[in-house]
Order: structure tokens, then sequence, then C-alpha cells
């Protein structure tokens, strides 16, 4: 079912969910993949890893933190065309709110709710082929308070508050937010009580849960909260 999509732009793509992400859309079709993220190492290896698995990849090294940097993916996404986008790049400082640099919580913020609106509004924009995006959210702290965890909860709020606008505002437009609960990722602190209690997911299976769920016609527009896998 995965292999209807042509193009698909990933964002946030080396690391963590993002390459699971990114390895399971090659695997499950031979599309053609834009692959962004601010790891340039990463990026080389993983365009490896896509291309051996028979799908094409184009590789953009990025920090969505800084503005040229965001000018530039749009650039390169009106110049790929894809029809799906899917933005997976998040994150913030660990610790109480008060204790980290504001420069840190500017960053959560930028990263992980600020371009990805942008990155909507884009979208909107160029509907003659951007036919889906996807945001990812965070079944954790979306609606509720994540302690030590104040500026990447709030931009989760906000991801989930411009989801709840924007699909009603535009129901024509395929705007799908997937919220995942905890994964195994290196964002996730090794002394983290839910590592202990084993309620920690695979990055491939939630992956793999994603891609399956975004051909499914019935949940356009959707948001889907997801416990553990």
């Amino acid at each position: 079912m995965f292999g209807m999509s042509k193009k698909i732009a990933i964002l946030g793509a080396s690391r963590g969910f993002g390459r699971a992400l990114s390895l399971e859309a090659a695997g499950a079709s031979k599309s053609e993949l834009l692959l962004v993220s601010r790891k340039q190492e990463l990026l080389t290896s993983l365009k490896l890893d896509v291309e051996n698995l028979g799908s094409r990849a184009s590789v953009l090294c990025s920090d969505f933190n800084v503005k040229v940097d965001q000018e530039e993916v749009l650039r390169v996404l009106s110049d790929f065309k894809p029809d799906k986008v899917i933005y997976c790049a998040g994150g913030g400082p660990h610790g109480p709110y008060a204790s980290k640099k504001w420069e840190d919580h500017q960053w959560a913020y930028n990263v992980t709710f600020i371009f990805a609106a942008r990155v909507l509004h884009f979208c909107l924009k160029n509907q003659s082929f951007v036919k889906q995006f996807v945001a990812i959210g965070s079944s954790v702290c979306e609606q509720s308070a994540d302690i030590n965890a104040a500026s990447y909860s709030a931009a989760k709020h906000a991801l989930l508050g411009l989801h709840k606008t924007v699909s009603i505002e535009e129901p024509t437009f395929d705007f799908r937010l997937f919220s995942p609960s905890y994964m195994d990722t290196d964002m996730l602190p090794p002394s983290a009580p839910v590592r202990l209690e084993k309620k920690v997911s695979s990055p491939k299976a939630v992956a793999m849960e994603l891609l399956y769920w975004l051909e499914q016609p019935g949940y356009k527009n959707a948001h889907m909260p997801l416990s553990d896998i």
C-alpha cells in the first residue's frame, strides 16, 4: 500500500525515530526520498542504507533553528515536489524550566513547533503536489504536563492545537498528527523510569505503524495517539 507514494520528504531524518522511519519507508516502497537533518555524516550513512534498500535518496543538511537554513529547506522542497512530507524533528532541554538557558528553550520551540508550522504552511500553499503533511506529536506530553521537559511539552501542545484548528479550516488537505509514546531513542534519558518499567517502544515498530496508518484513507486529517507498541 505504501508504494503509492512517489516522493517523500522526511524532516529530522538521521537519528532515532526519523532514521527508523526513513529505513522503513525505503524498504516498504521504491520511492524517492528527500532526507533532511542537522548531521551531515549521519545523513551520508543513511543515504547509503536507503539506497541499499532499493529507494533513491537525496539529502540536505539543515539546522531548523536557523532562519537561512529554513529558507533553504523550503526552496529544496519546492524543487523536489514531494507528495508526502513527514516532520519528525523535535527535542528540548531536560531539567527544571528555570534552570535552563533561554536559548535552549528557544531551540525547542523553533525546532519542535515553529518550523513544523512553517512547513505545514508551505504544504497548504502547494497542494498542487503536496497531498499529505504528517507531524509527530507525543501522547506523553501533548495534553498533559511532562516534568523536566516543559518547553518540549509546550511545543507538542502547540502542534496539537494547530492540528485541531487547521484540519477544520482545510478539510480537503490531509494533515495528520501521529503521537507515539516513549521510544527507545537517545532523546529518552538512560535513567528514565519508563526504561526500567519496560514501557518503551521500538522506533522500528512505531515507524511501521505510522506508515501503515498513512495509507488508510479513512483517517484523513486524523490524530493518532499511541500507547506502547
